[in-house]
């Protein structure tokens, strides 16, 4: 027999017979569950009614989305409240509102049944005891940094008790996710399930055996791993952490600067003034131009373009099934090998088959590297070459869906391999060029059927490089813009269509950079001084 207490488009509150209460996450109107200032207050609320009543013995909390909770709510983020202090204030409320739950002794189990992150983990941090089920999929960390911010709900406080000040410093600032297995062992979860029943069950035998539990940070007896922060290890890590901060991002990131000096001057401190140095950090790194920039840049943006809104509505999902890519060097071989590697039939032609297994080699070569490293297995290594196909024969490239034309920069060339390969690929099918200097347009006149002809810029090495430049030519159609974008899509990069100009766009851009500093040099300016300065306004190596 179960009583639900609540029920709403935030979560379900449920206790059943035995005396376990249930706190379900479950934003019904949102695509996950989204940490908030607004949903915290209610949760504690919530939460708060469990400690309070004498008939529940401990509270389990878990989600109804795929994800546990995928972190803070960025439609706010990106738009912060003018009111500083305010919101400074609003958190501190909502620290105070978990320390008392904390504290209270009734013990509150975090089943992690998906990915926890940022303002999700941090909730999970708040809980006695964590446990997670054993799927690859879910993915548990505090990744803030890489959004220009740092961990806001109490990470760099809670997670550095709980793993030390070294592990805690590196993970945070490199804003780490880990599958649950690798959590366990990291120290970032307490246990593991293998399926839901198994989850909720281990949490009710949790709260059976600890009927009043104190957290790490309250207990005084506690070590914290590796030592505290004036330990040799702890001291070391502040030492040579702040230079090799600084060496990495010259100041630009100042939300990991701050994330550091919340470790720092936290771990001096009693838990309660911790967290609101944290908060103080938080409100700094919320507010600066850098963490506005990337969450704009860094998130919308990206997802935007993921997702494919920058083709024009109205054309259907064009799957790439088949694709023959003509050139096996550099180029060519790299785009064999991500479009085989998301399972796609790839036909690799050069001037001989002895040339194109050279580049049929460049991806064995790839995979061997992820097999030693435990990403992948010899059996899926040799699935992806299967779907390799080497040949000099132009008719091989019949029933493809997409060609890709990757042959050295030299327009007549080109010309020749476009009019070879066309002669086998359907009348409604895309033709895409590689070229990252010719104009689009001069390219599409070899093309009988230049309409569905179009730029299609990969940068080097293919499989590291996540931005294709999609170049529209005089005649290209919004069909094959569309067909380029999905097939992007599919193999996992982020595609950007731009007109057919001089340097396309990433290059025009990069040019005026170089050029300037090429000016700088010729008017006597020491090139150390130029590149230092590149490196003071955000360029990453000059």
């Amino acid at each position: 027999m179960e009583l639900t207490t609540i029920k709403n488009d935030l979560l379900e509150y449920v206790i059943d017979a035995d005396g376990f209460a249930t706190i379900t996450i479950n934003m019904v109107k949102e695509p996950t569950n989204l940490f908030s200032i607004d949903f915290i207050q209610y949760y504690l609320e919530i939460a708060q009614k469990a400690v309070e009543d004498p008939t529940v013995k401990g509270v389990i909390v878990t989600s109804a989305h795929r994800d546990f909770m995928a972190g803070a709510d960025l439609k706010f983020i990106s738009n912060p409240p003018k009111d500083k202090e305010g919101l400074f204030k609003d958190i501190l409320k909502v620290h105070q509102g978990f320390r008392a739950l904390e504290q209270a002794g009734k013990p509150f189990v975090a089943a992690i049944n998906g990915t926890a992150l940022g303002g999700g983990y941090e909730l999970a941090l708040t809980c006695h005891h964590r446990i997670a089920l054993n799927k690859s999929n879910i993915k548990i960390g505090l990744p803030e940094v890489n959004l220009g911010l740092l961990p806001g709900g109490g990470g760099t406080q809670r997670l550095t008790y709980l793993i030390g000040v070294p592990k805690a410093t590196a993970y945070i600032l490199q804003g780490k996710q880990f599958r649950p297995a690798q959590a366990l062992a990291e120290g970032f979860i307490d246990a593991l399930a293998e399926d839901q029943a198994t989850l909720i069950a281990a949490a009710k035998q949790w709260i059976l055996e600890n009927n009043a539990p104190v957290q790490a940070w309250d207990n005084k007896r506690y070590k914290i791993p590796q030592g505290g922060l004036m330990s040799k290890s702890g001291a070391d890590t502040m030492i040579g952490g702040i230079g090799n901060l600084r060496k990495k991002t010259h100041g630009n990131y100042p939300g990991a600067q701050y994330a550091m000096a919340c470790i720092h001057d936290g771990m001096q401190l009693p838990i309660d003034r911790g967290l609101e140095v944290e908060a103080r950090y938080f409100i700094k790194a919320f507010y600066s131009k850098e963490a506005q920039n990337l969450i704009r840049t860094g998130f919308f943006a990206i997802n935007e373009a993921k997702k494919g809104r920058i083709k024009h509505k109205g054309f259907e999902f064009y799957g790439v099934n088949k694709v023959g890519i003509l050139g096996a060097g550099m180029m060519g071989a790299g785009i064999a090998y991500v479009s085989a590697r998301i399972g796609m039939e790839v036909v690799l032609k050069d001037t001989s088959v002895e040339n194109a297994e050279k580049g049929k080699a460049y991806s064995e070569k790839l995979l061997q590297k992820s097999v030693s490293k435990g990403r992948t297995t010899p059996e899926r290594l040799q699935q992806v070459l299967d779907r390799i196909q080497t040949t000099d024969q132009a008719e091989d490239l019949a029933g493809c869906d997409l060609i890709i034309e990757a042959v050295y920069e030299n327009p007549d060339l080109k010309a020749t391999v476009t009019k070879e390969a066309e002669a086998y690929l359907g009348e409604t099918k895309v033709f895409a060029s590689n070229t990252s200097t010719i104009p689009i347009s001069l390219l599409a006149k070899a093309s009988k059927r230049p309409k569905n002809f179009i730029g299609m810029h990969f940068f080097s090495p293919v499989d590291k490089m996540p931005l294709v430049e999609l170049i529209v030519g005089e005649e290209t159609s919004e069909y094959a813009i569309a067909a380029a974008v999905d097939y992007v899509i599919q193999i996992g990069k982020i595609p950007i269509v731009v007109n057919d100009r001089k340097g396309f766009f990433t290059s025009r851009v990069f040019s005026t950079f170089t050029r300037e500093g090429a000016l700088l040099l010729k008017e006597g300016v020491p090139p150390v001084m130029i590149e230092n300065i590149a490196k003071r306004v955000g360029m990453p190596v000059g």
